[in-house]
Formats: structure tokens, C-alpha cells, sequence
């Protein structure tokens, strides 16, 4: 499959981020998304991370099988190494079921329309890269039924998870972001989606 092109971190006047702070043990990054930003569209390193950390918590070859219709989803054993990963996905797949992959939990049924592969979502930029897109889709999506940036951006999250502006906050997911012990200060910088608000 085609590689996805990484698209530049773009700076836009009317982003919002958490300010900067020391953080305890309990908060200290478990990754440097930093080196990733020239990875991620749109979006704010600060929401990725979260996203990162509430998705895979940090594990770049992290799988979930999602279950056939009327069925319990299998249990899988997670890999060790990405030729495992890959394995394990691409089998999974080829049985009808969707399987969620690597930082991000891209899900398989995201890629053709991405152009990437299962095996490129083992590789932490291209799996941000999609991801970040997903979610700002979402959010171009969410501004149209709530103009307020970080009601809309919950709902983007809602959307990331589940496809529907509703169930991400009925299933509690919304809830990972809205209740994160996260400062509430907030100021101006660039980016795109807005993080003010989010955080509770």
C-alpha cells in the first residue's frame, strides 16, 4: 500500500494548550511525543499525548480484537515484537473481525481509506499521523454541532472512539479526558483543536 505523506505540524494563531507545569511522578510522559510532532495534522501534541495514554497507554504494538456480531471478543495474548503484531492482526483480520492497532488503536477498517497497511501502523508516526487525522476530522465534524471549541473537541473524542457523536460519552470515554488531574490553567499556542476546557 501507498505510504501515508506526514503532513507539517501547522501553526494557527488560535490554539489553546495546558500551560506548562511540573508534573509528579503520576503525570511525567511516558514517551517524548515531541519527536513526533512533525507526525501529527492539526492537532496539539498535548491532546495526542492523552489520547496516546488512554488508548495503548504508550505500547506501540498494542492490539484489541473487537468481537463478531453475537460473539465475545477473543483473547489475545498481546506481541512482543512488531513481526508479531503484525501476524496477530493480519490473522485476526482475515477471520472478519476489526482489530484496533498500535499507539493510536487505529482501526483496521480506517486503512485502506489512509492508504497504510497494518504493518505501518507498528511504526509510531505513521499510526500519529493517522490518527491525529481521524480526530480532526472528527472535530471538523463536531463543529458543526457544538461551535464551542472544547464542547466540540469532546465530541471529537466521542466520534474517535466510537463513530458517533453520542456513545463516546454514554460508554465513559469521554470521561478518561474531562476528569485527567491535569492543571487548569491554559494559554494561547499554536495548533489547531483547542484543549481548554477539556481537562477538568
Amino acid at each position: 500500500m501507498t505510504a501515508v505523506t506526514l503532513a507539517p505540524f501547522k501553526k494557527t494563531p488560535f490554539k489553546v494548550r495546558l500551560s506548562p507545569y511540573s508534573p509528579s511522578k503520576s503525570h511525567r510522559l511516558m514517551m517524548d511525543i515531541d519527536q513526533y510532532s512533525h507526525c501529527i495534522y492539526q492537532v496539539h501534541p498535548t491532546t495526542i499525548e492523552q489520547v496516546i495514554k488512554n488508548e495503548s497507554n504508550f505500547r506501540p504494538l498494542a492490539i484489541n480484537v473487537n468481537a463478531l456480531p453475537n460473539q465475545k471478543p477473543p483473547r489475545i495474548t498481546q506481541p512482543k515484537t512488531k513481526q508479531e503484531a503484525i501476524q496477530l492482526a493480519n490473522y485476526y483480520v482475515s477471520l472478519g473481525h476489526s482489530v484496533d492497532l498500535g499507539l493510536m488503536q487505529i482501526n483496521s477498517k480506517n486503512l485502506a481509506k489512509f492508504g497504510v497497511s497494518i504493518a505501518d501502523m507498528f511504526t509510531p508516526c505513521k499510526n500519529i499521523h493517522v490518527g491525529s487525522s481521524i480526530l480532526y476530522q472528527g472535530y471538523q465534524r463536531a463543529l458543526k454541532i457544538n461551535s464551542k471549541p472544547s464542547i466540540a473537541l469532546q465530541i471529537a473524542l466521542s466520534y474517535y472512539n466510537t463513530g458517533s457523536p453520542h456513545r463516546g460519552f454514554r460508554n465513559g470515554y469521554v470521561k478518561k479526558y474531562v476528569k485527567n488531574d491535569i492543571p487548569k490553567r491554559v494559554l494561547t499556542a499554536p495548533s489547531r483543536i483547542p484543549t481548554q476546557g477539556l481537562y477538568d
